[in-house]
């Protein structure tokens, strides 16, 4: 008997009752028509909309008098850029016009800055020294602060990649100490607004504010403008890619009706400083291991440069004390500099996986459309006061002259400088030709590519600190009303909607312009309260005219939208019908509003043909139009979201399978865009489930430390997510805001860690150990009897060994932990705290075998003992309706559950803060990622229509 390596995830499909989706938790609307008696209520409307009129008259003409006094009263941010060779403080002022936040960049009330070297990474030895430079940027803040607002004034500190190259751990004592400073400054502080941000985020925000500035958000996505960045220790690529990007390196922005695909990627140390030191340690090592008395040359430091042998180094380009010795001399020569910059820059690019890598392993697209090299581009270029045409191959003439030029004379010429700033040049020339066009691809006569510190006719600063205030802001004043509004440079009104992959939630911001008001008289603004509210009660009379005496049903208008959920074992469609109340989405999940199909096999079983993969999308699309009115089709969005199965393949596959995917959606009748065909992160899988999880159960609005986490066995990949105390390192965590309640979650997706992946792993290394052996070797995993294809493997059941194989498999690699803590593998994971709901495989494993919820774990060993020591042919008796391709795999899962749980994790057996689960709260809310997929992707269009903020932001 042949085994199958499809395994299939058993789904449960239940009616449920309506859920609400509002901007506060705890508020509900009610789907009953109002029990009103038409002929007793028409004198209360009439008093009653008398009434509203002098109360909105009074209101608006409160509100817009007092408009002009409030302009006046300046708000205030700090933001605290924690960079790798310093820190800097940011302090903004800013001011509400009729609710609209008004920014100025350019006056001295409306920003100031200053920075501290040396960055906070370099108090990694020492965390309390940190508290040192934080605290004078906060008294500096403070100083630009009036007294009155300090405590309405938020205080930010963001960390970049000086601090994600410490260890988490080192990084968490940093951050403590800067929290305690932080929270006795007066400032509005969180713990929480301290903390490391991924290299991905500070590309973004860098993106955003560039196109802004420059007025090309909103039309043609390849007519944007890309970022390149050269830091200290990271350097950031950010841009529209007409490529297929892999969802890693994949964030999607749309604004206003415009989708952007922005390619973004953070090259942790590769940043300038960063790589410096890397060249001086990798000949530091050539020349204490030269075997010979011969001499190791630099030819990144101009000759006759001699390094105090007693310097502590206080540049942050210099790595420590004593870099030359005897055996190691300086002798600039820019061409050689060149190629071991090159080499930097391409080490690891063997190990490539993908179709392009232009630096290392890493996937980066063909460059396109016009860019700006900021930072250490710049200051390079400044530095040799080059022009910007042709500044690339200016470059190579400029570091020639310099890095054969002789120290001596270099410091004669540069007199301001100090030596280990102007030492740097020699190296950053090289590397910047290196990185651009020697890797990246760009021409030296290439006239798309500008240095820049600044862009647009405002000369804004190109700050990723500005961006992150400008988002942040906006986010906080949406959570006092139900939209917020950016000023914009443009004359016209603008709206941007933010939606990261590695993030579940989007900010509509409405950007308008600044203008300056005229005095109006009252009695103009009374008369216009006035009109207002006879419009508004006309408005109000009308509609419950229509409830009480014409039957009218809000929900008379459906909305419907598909998500096919892509998943290892076979595609499922989700078909959802949902209408507005009040301007707010309501779900109901019963069988008038939800419908599902799931088709086998897995959209990743046609990797070797793509083309098979149209037949079962053509058929669910076909399922789906059953559902949807047709006159409605075209209104409908369906998307395609696959998951692990897909995941495992490669980019290249994946983009091919995809595409075929795209072709039957894009003729399919409903609304469709080809990015809504995507690959999600494990990442995202976990957080959906997690969110739709917590919302079903009543406990997001409240205390994080009460909040459900996750734990989810699917077939090709496991998913924990829950909110955690400690701190994570950068990608395993991410924050959740739901009212004014933030939480911070880890997360994480243990690719080839699913049920099915392991078990056809383990399989497969068994065959190869009976291949090298040339004999026989047992499967203590699969119940003796069971017959193979393979006849050098004999199955053995034998729950105990299979057990060990389980946890073996999942220990693998965990010699190579980085962290100070790993449960699974190599990868950090943080202890477990709160209560957890196991799904899918878990589930499906405990209800196969009955198992009561209570000590479910100590009777899954039970089970397993008995299932696996049985014989094939007496299990087929047992189970008649079970098909054998699932049936063979019980004893596995039972074992693999708890080693997973129980000896990787550290569940105890008795544990009661564990459940398994497929459903959730009192309305039996099922936990299905695709289901938070909906929720959040339909909320996310509402609010773009309506122009509100989301209350759950990432």
């Amino acid at each position: 008997m042949q085994r199958s390596h499809a395994r299939s995830r058993l789904k449960h499909k239940s009616d449920m009752d309506p859920l609400h989706l509002h901007t506060q938790p705890g508020q509900r609307s009610s789907l009953a028509k109002p029990k009103c008696k038409p002929k007793k209520s028409i004198i209360l409307i009439i008093v009653g909309s008398a009434a509203i009129a002098l109360i909105i008259s009074f209101v608006c003409y409160t509100f817009l008098l007092s408009g002009r006094n409030r302009r006046v009263s300046l708000r205030y941010s700090v933001v605290i850029d924690g960079g790798s060779s310093g820190t800097r403080v940011h302090v903004f002022g800013y001011r509400i016009e009729s609710g609209n936040p008004v920014f100025d960049f350019s006056g001295d009330d409306g920003y100031a800055s200053m920075k501290l070297s040396p960055g906070l990474s370099s108090y990694a030895g020492d965390p309390e020294g940190a508290s040192v430079s934080v605290a004078e940027l906060v008294e500096f803040a403070k100083g630009r602060v009036p007294k009155r607002v300090l405590k309405e004034s938020e205080i930010r500190l963001m960390a970049t990649a000086g601090m994600r190259l410490l260890e988490a751990s080192v990084q968490e004592r940093i951050l403590q100490v800067t929290r305690r400073v932080l929270r006795s400054s007066g400032f509005k502080f969180r713990d929480e607004s301290a903390s490391v941000i991924s290299g991905s985020d500070e590309g973004v925000y860098a993106w955003v504010v560039a196109n802004y500035a420059l007025g090309s958000l909103g039309g043609d996505p390849l007519q944007t403008t890309g970022i390149a960045e050269l830091g200290g220790a990271s350097a950031q690529v950010t841009f529209v890619s007409s490529e297929h990007v892999p969802s890693e390196f994949l964030r999607t922005i749309t604004y206003g009706n415009v989708s952007y695909r922005i390619y973004s990627h953070s090259f942790l140390n590769l940043g300038q400083d960063a790589a410096h030191e890397k060249l001086w340690e990798s000949l530091n090592n050539l020349a204490a291991n030269s075997t010979e008395k011969g001499i190791v040359t630099d030819p990144c430091t101009p000759k006759g440069y001699i390094l105090d042998k007693n310097s502590t180094g206080e540049g942050v380009v210099l790595p420590g004390e004593s870099k030359f010795t005897d055996s190691l001399q300086a002798a600039g020569n820019f061409s050689k500099c060149r190629s071991a910059a090159f080499n930097i820059l391409q080490e690891g690019k063997e190990k490539c996986h993908y179709k392009h890598c232009s630096i290392g392993s890493t996937f980066t697209p063909n460059l396109r459309g016009s860019f700006l090299a900021t930072e250490n581009f710049f200051h390079t270029s400044k530095f040799f006061a080059l022009r910007e045409k042709d500044w690339l191959s200016a470059m190579i003439s400029a570091g020639e002259s310099f890095c054969g030029d002789d120290w001596s004379k270099l410091k004669v010429k540069h007199p301001t400088f100090k030596d280990e700033s102007l030492l740097r040049y020699c190296f950053s020339s090289a590397y910047i030709v290196s990185m651009l066009h020697d890797s990246l691809g760009v021409a030296l006569d290439d006239q798309r590519v500008e240095f820049a510190s600044e862009a647009g006719e405002k000369g804004i600063p190109l700050d990723w600190a500005l961006g992150a205030f400008i988002l942040n802001t906006a986010t906080a004043i949406s959570d006092n009303s139900e939209k917020f509004f950016l000023s914009n440079i443009e004359e016209d009104t603008l709206k941007v909607q933010m939606i990261p992959v590695h993030r579940k939630s989007s900010t509509t911001y409405v950007f308008t312009t600044k203008s300056e008001s005229k005095p109006t008289k009252p009695i103009l603004l009374l008369v216009l309260g006035l009109f207002l509210s006879i419009a508004i009660t006309l408005a109000f009379l009308f509609v419950l005219y229509m409830i009480l005496f014409s039957g009218w049903n809000p929900r008379s208008s459906f909305r419907y939208s598909v998500v096919i959920d892509a998943g290892s074992s076979g595609s499922r469609a989700h078909v959802f019908r949902y209408w507005l109340e009040s301007g707010k989405p309501v779900f109901d999940f019963g069988e008038e509003n939800y419908a599902s199909l799931k088709l086998s096999p897995g959209l990743s079983s046609y990797a070797d043909n793509p083309q098979g993969a149209s037949v079962s999308v053509a058929e669910l699309v076909e399922f789906a139009k059953g559902r949807v009115p047709k006159e409605m089709l075209k209104k409908s969005e369906i998307r395609l979201m696959a998951t692990a199965g897909m995941r495992l393949l490669d980019v290249s596959v994946q983009e091919e399978i995809l595409e075929v995917t795209r072709g039957v959606l894009r003729s399919s009748g409903f609304k469709f865009q080809d990015e809504w065909a995507s690959v999600i992160s494990g990442f995202d899988e976990g957080m959906y489930a997690w969110v739709v999880a917590n919302y079903a159960l009543g406990s997001l609005g409240g205390d994080p430390l009460h909040t459900t986490g996750i734990v989810e066995l699917g077939g090709a990949s496991a998913q924990v997510t829950f909110v955690s105390s400690e701190t994570a390192p950068p990608g395993f965590s991410r924050t959740i805001s739901y009212g004014g309640v933030s939480y911070k979650i880890y997360s994480h997706s243990f690719l080839h860690y699913g049920q099915d992946e392991a078990q056809e792993e383990i399989l497969k290394s068994l065959q190869n150990s009976a291949a090298n052996k040339d004999g026989i070797v047992t499967d203590p995993c699969t119940p003796k009897g069971y017959v193979y294809d393979n006849n050098s493997v004999l199955a053995a059941g034998n729950y105990s060994a299979c057990r060990s194989v389980t946890l073996a498999k999942l220990q693998d690699g965990k010699e190579n932990c980085a962290f100070e803590q790993c449960s699974i593998g190599s990868t950090f994971t943080p202890d477990l705290q709160g209560k957890f709901l196991a799904t899918e495989n878990f589930y499906h494993t405990s209800k196969f075998f009955g198992l009561d919820e209570k000590d479910w774990l100590s009777e899954m060993i039970k089970a397993g003992k008995s299932f696996c020591g049985e014989e094939w042919s007496k299990l087929k008796e047992k189970y008649p309706t079970t098909k054998e391709k699932y049936l063979d795999g019980y004893c596995f899962s039972s074992a693999y559950i708890i080693s997973m749980l129980h000896d990787s994790l550290g569940f105890a057996l008795d544990d009661e803060r564990i459940e398994f689960a497929n459903k959730a709260g009192e309305k039996g809310i099922a936990l299905d990622w695709a289901l938070g997929a909906f929720i959040l992707n339909t909320d996310t269009t509402i609010s773009a229509y309506n122009g509100r903020s989301r209350k759950m932001l990432g």
